[in-house]
């Protein structure tokens, strides 16, 4: 008789099993740890070293869970290793990844005026189709537009993006000083594509999420404002005109640029080598609930999780 355990675990891999597909079809890499072969077919199941799953639940985007290969694979003990964006998995796959040239060089004068060419333009804009969110940050950003100029985009504003419905790098890029890159969900190291969006397109991003820290970890030097520092909407909106009317003081946020890149972290080769490493002790999730959702991990309110951060165990 399946147990309960058992259950949930082949309702996990049907679900996720379909997000996987169209993710890869077939994917051969070579390390110098040994060869990989990557498939997503279900019949290779049995025959696989390790199983890679992805979620699109629990309010957050994507987590990769590997499985390794055991007597069953429908025990839950088979959670032997991980990969996310959390910063405490054995593999830390995060959405972006900023490597400076020189640790002692954090910041760089620029010729561009990234403020003066966007005098006179608008202030403020955001992006979004999701709109309940645990965070409440659209609640947030209704609040902030009545100090400060907000073109909300999308589903859940009242502006429509002009190409064929998508918004993209050129609109933030030519129009806008600011971008909210509000995330869903304020979780432990939960920062994705909504801080990268912005810094890739010359706007200044605004951020709601997990602690300050943990972005001050993974951004540029000072190249972000976070709506924790702030008592209310209306103290951010204050600050944001002070920058607004003050180009010096706005460009100081982009003098990051030129100190560092962005990186491809290579989560699959990383895998491969990691399936090779006989003599590396992996990690062992008998709780994989109480490790990913645990209440601690997500605060629903609009403050981030007060939580230490583990920066240490970032590979």
């Amino acid at each position: 008789m399946i147990g309960r355990s058992q259950r949930r675990l082949m309702r996990f891999y049907s679900k996720t099993t379909r997000h996987l597909k169209s993710i890869m079809a077939q994917l051969a890499l070579r390390t110098k740890y040994g060869s990989c072969r990557f498939w997503s077919h279900r019949t290779t199941l049995r025959s696989s070293l390790a199983c890679m799953a992805v979620s699109t639940g629990l309010r957050r985007k994507v987590f990769f869970i590997i499985i390794k290969r055991s007597t069953s694979l429908l025990n839950v003990n088979d959670f032997a290793s991980g990969c996310s964006y959390r910063l405490d998995s054995e593999l830390v796959t995060p959405y972006g990844k900023w490597v400076v040239y020189d640790p002692k060089v954090l910041a760089k004068p620029q010729a561009l005026d990234y403020g003066g060419r966007k005098a006179g333009k608008k202030k403020v804009a955001w992006f979004v189709s999701n709109c309940q969110t645990a965070n409440k940050r659209l609640e947030y950003a209704r609040e902030l537009a009545e100090y400060i100029e907000v073109d909300i985009y999308g589903s859940c504003g009242s502006l429509k993006c002009p190409k064929k419905g998508k918004c993209g790098g050129k609109l933030l890029r030519e129009e806008y000083k600011f971008y909210l890159s509000f995330e869903n969900s304020n979780c432990k190291d939960y920062i994705t594509e909504k801080l990268w969006f912005a810094l890739e397109n010359d706007a200044l991003p605004v951020v709601m999420g997990p602690l300050r820290t943990d972005y001050e970890f993974v951004a540029p030097h000072k190249s972000f404002i976070h709506v924790q520092d702030f008592a209310s909407p209306k103290d951010l909106a204050d600050y944001l005109l002070r920058l607004d009317a003050n180009d010096t003081e706005y460009n100081q946020y982009f003098q990051w640029k030129g100190t560092g890149e962005m990186i491809d972290t290579k989560l699959h080769c990383r895998l491969c080598a990691l399936l090779h490493a006989d003599n590396m002790k992996h990690k062992v999730y008998h709780d994989l609930q109480g490790w990913w959702g645990a209440s601690q991990v997500c605060s629903h309110s609009r403050s981030p999780p007060r939580l230490p951060v583990g920066k240490d165990d970032i590979k």
